[in-house]
């Protein structure tokens, strides 16, 4: 039979465990990634993140924030971002790392990120976008950090294309510059962007990333659009003749070549 000073001695031991353990779990829980969401959707998610150590502290950066960054010049940097696939021991070109409606969707909240967060936060994004897989299209994300250090901006990629249907696998949620590949893709060399330099006296740059780029703000010009040649102008009487062939041909409508007509005369 247990005397009362043993169980005394169980409550009080018990205690003492319970409290180490808690004392464990509050510490842990203060420590790691914080995040505060500048949009959030089901296309695309962009927060401001610092990170905090076992005590709850703040552990400082010295990022070049706040940044202002035009929303236009943020999408034309990442629209000018292009990646490679490996295909045997050979990079064929693969196009871009991000598609037209994924660079709408984040540049102009990833703009606005850089320009609230202080030097020790960075901006991390998720988007999403229907993309063709065989015969059918599926959701896919691609996840990352950005930060600008010495009118650089930094992009890494932790997630590039994972598809939502992937149950097998749950998405990379840890710091992206760890990872240092993007499976069988990289993010190529361009005029204006290129990896971090190895440093394996730094963990982050132990080895070379082709999940990480490096893009000069400085020295970034947007690739101009093509524009098409404008067509030589024509009278009032040649665009009447030509509307009159497209109406004999029986190409227009007599309803569309009198809409047509009119307009044409209305410039008189």
């Amino acid at each position: 039979m247990e005397t009362v000073p043993g169980r005394i001695c169980k409550v009080i031991f018990c205690g003492l465990i319970a409290a180490i353990l808690f004392t464990q779990t509050t510490a842990c829980s203060k420590a790691g990634i914080q995040a505060t969401d500048v949009l959030k959707n089901n296309a695309a998610h962009i927060a401001i993140v610092h990170e905090t150590d076992k005590q709850g502290q703040l552990v400082t950066k010295s990022y070049d924030h706040p940044y202002e960054i035009s929303a236009g010049k943020m999408g034309s940097i990442l629209a000018s971002l292009n990646t490679s696939e490996k295909v045997f021991i050979k990079w064929e070109p693969k196009g871009r790392l991000l598609n037209e409606i994924e660079v709408k969707r984040i540049a102009a909240p990833m703009a606005q990120a850089l320009a609230k967060a202080d030097k020790n936060e960075w901006v991390s994004f998720e988007v999403s976008s229907k993309r063709q897989r065989l015969f059918f299209k599926t959701k896919m994300m691609t996840s990352g950090w950005v930060w600008i250090k010495d009118d650089k901006l930094h992009l890494v990629i932790g997630n590039f294309r994972f598809e939502d249907d992937q149950r097998d696998t749950e998405p990379y949620r840890s710091d992206p510059r760890l990872y240092f590949s993007m499976e069988s893709s990289r993010i190529d060399k361009g005029d204006y962007n290129a990896p971090p330099l190895v440093d394996k006296q730094q963990k982050h740059l132990r080895k070379e990333h082709l999940n990480w780029t490096v893009v000069g703000l400085r020295t970034f010009m947007p690739t101009p659009e093509k524009l098409e040649k404008p067509a030589p102008s024509m009278s009032l009487e040649e665009r009447l003749g030509q509307l009159k062939q497209l109406f004999d041909k029986g190409l227009i409508t007599p309803e569309e070549y009198e809409l047509k007509r009119k307009e044409i005369l209305s410039e008189l």
